[in-house]
């Protein structure tokens, strides 16, 4: 396979790529379709590179969906830190004009290189965060307040909150008169989430397990889980959405939209997903 450069020519590497991913990746562009506009502008506001960090991952093209993807990561970095790109058998020189040539001579000859994932944050791809869990890719997060139609004012239940991402894009949705209350069992990335999502005045991050939801603040208008479990118990939750509220969760299959009608709920699924496992009393 050989790497066209003029195919990444006019794009930014910056969250334009992640807003064009979000537009057009077909996956969930067939269980929902099309995006609303004001997800899309919303993953645009939130930089994902301020969400993780210097964890080192490792490329090769086997493991990369195709040598473009790699190519195009390699090539779209810009800046002085793209030095600390690590390429076997090359030597970066100091601009990025040196690096897209060492990379060039590698790529051809079945490259691996060894990422910082903070460089890597631009791309539509789940990165790890620590703890055995990941950052999500932006156009499942996408897909996902898409389909919960989140609006200003809104008051949300997140459970499992990661690095933050995920919860910075909603709380982007519901706007300053909302509130989102996100849930983290591991400690650990409860205080980087806090951290993360401090210029948030609309969020707060628990350390908790919310596997059974957090009723203090409920009602919800919606509640969202971004972790998995077969054994899940949605009827724990019920008393904590309002009438006509959402619960989003996923199984080890599909995603499960279960909307309040009473005391039962209506029942919609979206396709195939993989999640980390939830863990927790309801899990």
């Amino acid at each position: 396979m050989t790497y066209d450069p003029s195919k990444y020519a006019d794009l930014s590497y910056s969250t334009e790529w992640l807003v064009r991913a979000a537009a057009t990746n077909r996956a969930f562009l067939d269980l929902k379709s099309p995006r609303d506009p004001r997800v899309l502008q919303a993953i645009g506001r939130v930089d994902r590179r301020r969400f993780l960090d210097d964890t080192v991952v490792t490329l090769n093209h086997a493991q990369a969906e195709d040598l473009d993807r790699l190519a195009a990561t390699l090539f779209a970095i810009q800046g002085a830190e793209s030095s600390r790109i690590i390429i076997p058998g090359s030597k970066p020189g100091p601009t990025a004009n040196d690096l897209r040539i060492s990379a060039i001579k590698t790529l051809r000859n079945l490259t691996v290189a060894s990422v910082p994932v903070r460089e890597l944050a631009y791309n539509d791809v789940p990165y790890p965060i620590g703890y055995e869990m990941s950052c999500s890719q932006p156009s499942l997060v996408a897909f996902m307040d898409d389909v919960l139609d989140l609006q200003p004012g809104y008051n949300i239940l997140e459970v499992g909150a990661g690095c933050g991402y995920h919860a910075a894009v909603t709380a982007e949705l519901i706007g300053k008169d909302g509130r989102l209350t996100t849930v983290e069992i591991v400690p650990g990335l409860a205080v980087k989430a806090a951290r993360n999502l401090r210029e948030y005045e609309n969020v707060n991050v628990l350390d908790a397990d919310g596997s059974r939801g957090y009723a203090q603040n409920s009602p919800y208008d919606r509640i969202y889980f971004t972790a998995g479990s077969k054994r899940f118990d949605p009827f724990y939750l019920i008393n904590q959405l309002n009438e006509g509220g959402i619960l989003l969760y996923p199984d080890d299959k599909a995603f499960n939209l279960l909307r309040r009608k009473g005391n039962e709920f209506s029942r919609e699924q979206f396709g195939n997903v993989v999640f980390t496992p939830l863990t927790g009393e309801n899990a």
